[in-house]
This record gives structure tokens, C-alpha cells and sequence, in this order.
């Protein structure tokens, strides 16, 4: 009986002993980790799966969705950007297969798509891939988080607002990222399978992998249980009106459960039947020397000089991160259900020290995020009204005398207000409808200044000149009576 019972405890302690990182050491730290990032970070709802060897180590969840439901690991998230690498899979396939040559023009496969390059080089699929085809990320967000276009025919629509293009560049000779890079690939992938993007996303990688929750259009996405997110105000969730682009897909717009991603983060790791050793490698391999990205994967590490493969994906309302690391044989997913431009650091952070406790390392201290960008501009919102109130009544009661001085003042005020938009559009770089989607709150304190300015000077301008024409009403009553009396 001592035999059989020394036996039984040698078991359980070889059984830790094999696999340590499944042990409660992993577990406890990353759910108490998680739990603070969470309330650091007001994130409502949070899904995290862990891969080692290929197989799954740990998955939890966190919170609830927009609709009270609590977050599963089945729980169907939209991710982002991470649509790239899974789109250049699909690429990667059909290359394996002969149907693609990497370094084939798209002129070849998109006949219809009519460009202008600066020494009339063409396009391949590896520079839409790598994103050196010359599209800037200022092109593409005209075509990108649209609700313009839907149903089958919503990527090629989409993709044929491109015609015409003046590239910035020569292909291949500068790097930016750039979504409309990856739309073409996406119409690439109809005009050559003859299906529509999603249903061949589904047959050739979602349900091989047993992706049962992940889809590449809207109304899967919503069978699989796909609800709006959260945009952040202040740092505080706000329940989302749910921007979905349907031709979106190949750059951003799948979503996926951590659950599913697990699986795909198996196939990276492990390689399998979907590619050939050759092109997996290819696939999951650094760009060459020089290279700011690869195929569908980033490789630099914005925290240290680690080398592995990485996305980040984001919309309007939800956030997402990947990673995987062939050397370790390990990777991770983490999708949240909220989302901001200026909290982007927070959120890498939180990977970061997913990462370190993958390693059985501390995880670093979150950084705090930072609202002086929205309470300084809120604060110039407060600061105009309360002036522009003040000066009104003081115009309205004669205490100001300079009509002229306030009639330009006025003037200057509404050009400002009328001016600001753009300006401020121009100074980032970036269409103010991108910015309204990612900085929902900066964008309204924005429009609040724009407001009071415009109205302000209306209103100035509006008083003195009724001011204006009663004094001159009076003037002339005070001549006439004196005419009379004469």
C-alpha cells in the first residue's frame, strides 16, 4: 500500500514537473495581472489564450460584452489587424499552389486596377504584402472603416475606389503601412479562387483549423455572436453604436474568438498540411535586412530588441494582439473589447507583460495614460465659451465701444472655428473622420471649440450690426424731430 501510495505522489509530482507552465504559478500570476490591467485600464471585457508546444496552455476570460454577456473563450471579438497575417495565409496558399507568384504584377490578376507610379514600375503581391507598394496610410483611409459598400461584392467595390491612384512611391522603395494594401489582396484572392473572400477564407483555413467562431463577413459574424465593443471617453468605456466595414475583412474587420486564435497560433507554431514546409517557413520568417515587415507579420519589438512575429489589430472598438516565437515554441492572443487611439501604449503593455510572465519574469509596471491631450482641449472648449459669453454681453450693453475691433475679431473668429477641423486634421497627418472614429473624445472637445468659435463670431457680428442700424434708426428719428421742431 506505501508502494502504490509513493508511486501515486512521484506521478502528480512528474506531472508538474512536465509541464510547468500549465502549473497554478502561471495561472495565478497572469489572472492577477489581468485583473489589474483590467480595472487600470476600464476595460470591460478581456480574453487571453496561451500556446506552447502547439497545444494550448491556458485560456481565460474576463468581464462581460456590450450585451451583458459574460466573456467566453468562445466569445467572438473584432480583431483588427491581425486580418493581415490570416489574409496573406490565404495568399500564402494559393502561392503553394501555383494559382499566385509572389513577385507577379497584381496588374496580372487585378487587370481593372489602373494606378500611376512614379517610373512606371508595377506592383507585386510581395510589395502589397510588405506594404511597399507605394500606397500611403493617408490614401487608404479614404477607402477603409467605410459602411459604403456590402454584401459579395463589397471588397471588389471597395478596391476599385483605388483606380487612378498616384503612387507617393516607387514600389518596393519605401515602407508604409498601409490597409488598402491588403483590400487589394483580399479582391486578389475573389478574382483568382472565383469565391467570395470569405467563403474561401472559411473552406481553406477557418474550418480546417477547426475556427468554428472566427468569419470574414457580417452575417457570420453576427451568427457567431459578434455585438459592438466600446469606444473610450476619458479612459471610460461608452458602449459603441458598432461601425462594421464589409469590405474590411482582409485588413480588419474578421473577428475571431481567443479560442479560434489558439488554433492558429497551433498551425504557426507547429506548421501543418495547409502549407508546405517551405512555405510556412516563408510565411512565418523576418522580412530580409532592412525590411520593416513581412509577410503579414511585424518583427520588431517596440519594448526591447526580441525578434518575433507580432500584430496588433484595432477598430473604433475593440483591440487585439498577437504574438508567436518559433524559437520557443510559444505564442499568446489578447483581444479586449475597448478601444483608443492615445491608450494604444497601455495596451501593448499589457502583451508585454503577458510575455514576461510567460518567461517567469515580473511583468513590468502598467503605464499610466496619459488625458492631457483631451482636458487641455476640453479646457479650451470651457475656456471660449465662458469668453465668448462674457464678450457677448458686454457687446450686447455698450460697455465695448470699438465696433470695428470686434466686428474683425468676429470675423477672425468664425474663419478659426471654420478652420480648425482641417488644421487639425492636416497637423496629424490623418482624415478627420479616422480621427472621430479612434479619438472619439478628443474629436467631440474638437467640434465643441469649433462650435463656440463659429457661433461666437455669428452672434458678435449679428449684435453689432443690429446695434449698428438701431443707433442709426435713432439718429435719424432725433434729425427728423429736430426738422419738425424747426
Amino acid at each position: 500500500m506505501y508502494k502504490q501510495f509513493f508511486l501515486f505522489i512521484g506521478a502528480v509530482m512528474l506531472l508538474f514537473l512536465h509541464f510547468p507552465s500549465s502549473g497554478f504559478a502561471l495561472s495565478d500570476e497572469t489572472d492577477e495581472f489581468m485583473y489589474h490591467a483590467m480595472e487600470t485600464y476600464h476595460i470591460p471585457g478581456a480574453s487571453l489564450a496561451i500556446v506552447r508546444d502547439g497545444e494550448l496552455d491556458y485560456i481565460n476570460t474576463w468581464g462581460e460584452m456590450s450585451d451583458g454577456r459574460a466573456v467566453t473563450p468562445a466569445s467572438s471579438f473584432i480583431i483588427g489587424s491581425i486580418s493581415k497575417p490570416i489574409t496573406s495565409f490565404g495568399i500564402m496558399q494559393l502561392i503553394d499552389s501555383g494559382d499566385l507568384f509572389l513577385d507577379e504584377p497584381v496588374d496580372t490578376y487585378l487587370p481593372s486596377f489602373e494606378y500611376a507610379s512614379p517610373n512606371d514600375q508595377l506592383i507585386t503581391i510581395r510589395h502589397l504584402l510588405e506594404h511597399t507598394s507605394g500606397i500611403t496610410a493617408h490614401q487608404s483611409f479614404s477607402i477603409t472603416d467605410q459602411e459604403t459598400f456590402t454584401g459579395d461584392s463589397a471588397i471588389r467595390e471597395a478596391a476599385g475606389q483605388l483606380n487612378g491612384l498616384e503612387l507617393a512611391a516607387a514600389p518596393g522603395e519605401t515602407y508604409d503601412y498601409a490597409s488598402a494594401n491588403y483590400l487589394l489582396l483580399g479582391a486578389v484572392i475573389e478574382e483568382v479562387t472565383g469565391q467570395p473572400f470569405a467563403d474561401y477564407m472559411a473552406e481553406q483555413i477557418f474550418t480546417p483549423l477547426g475556427m468554428t467562431q472566427t468569419s470574414a463577413n457580417y452575417e457570420e459574424a453576427l451568427n457567431a455572436g459578434y455585438v459592438p465593443g466600446y469606444e473610450s471617453w476619458l479612459g471610460q468605456p461608452v458602449k459603441s453604436s458598432g461601425l462594421y466595414d464589409h469590405s474590411g475583412a482582409p485588413y480588419g474587420y474578421m473577428t475571431a474568438s481567443a479560442e479560434d486564435l489558439a488554433k492558429l497560433l497551433g498551425f504557426l507554431v507547429n506548421g501543418g498540411d495547409l502549407l508546405s514546409d517551405e512555405m510556412h517557413e516563408i510565411y512565418t520568417s523576418a522580412p530580409e535586412e532592412g525590411g520593416r515587415y513581412g509577410f503579414g507579420w511585424r518583427f520588431t519589438n517596440p519594448f526591447d530588441d526580441q525578434h518575433y512575429a507580432w500584430h496588433t489589430g484595432a477598430s473604433p472598438d475593440y483591440r487585439s494582439e498577437i504574438f508567436f516565437d518559433p524559437s520557443q515554441n510559444s505564442g499568446a492572443v489578447l483581444l479586449i473589447n475597448k478601444n483608443h487611439q492615445l491608450e494604444a501604449e497601455a495596451y501593448l503593455s499589457m502583451m508585454e507583460g503577458i510575455r514576461h510572465i510567460m518567461n517567469g519574469d515580473e511583468p513590468p509596471t502598467l503605464p499610466a495614460v496619459s488625458y492631457v491631450t483631451q482636458w487641455t482641449i476640453a479646457a479650451a472648449l470651457l475656456g471660449s465659451l465662458v469668453a465668448g459669453t462674457v464678450s457677448l454681453i458686454l457687446i450686447y450693453r455698450k460697455i465695448i465701444i470699438n465696433r470695428t475691433l470686434w466686428a474683425v475679431t468676429g470675423g477672425l473668429g468664425m474663419a478659426i472655428g471654420a478652420g480648425l477641423i482641417p488644421l487639425f486634421s492636416l497637423m496629424l497627418g490623418t482624415p478627420w473622420r479616422t480621427i472621430r472614429l479612434f479619438t472619439p473624445d478628443v474629436a467631440f472637445f474638437v467640434q465643441g471649440v469649433t462650435a463656440v468659435l463659429v457661433v461666437w463670431g455669428v452672434l458678435t457680428i449679428l449684435i453689432l450690426t443690429v446695434k449698428r442700424k438701431k443707433t442709426a434708426a435713432t439718429k435719424e428719428m432725433l434729425s427728423g424731430d429736430g426738422t419738425r421742431l424747426a
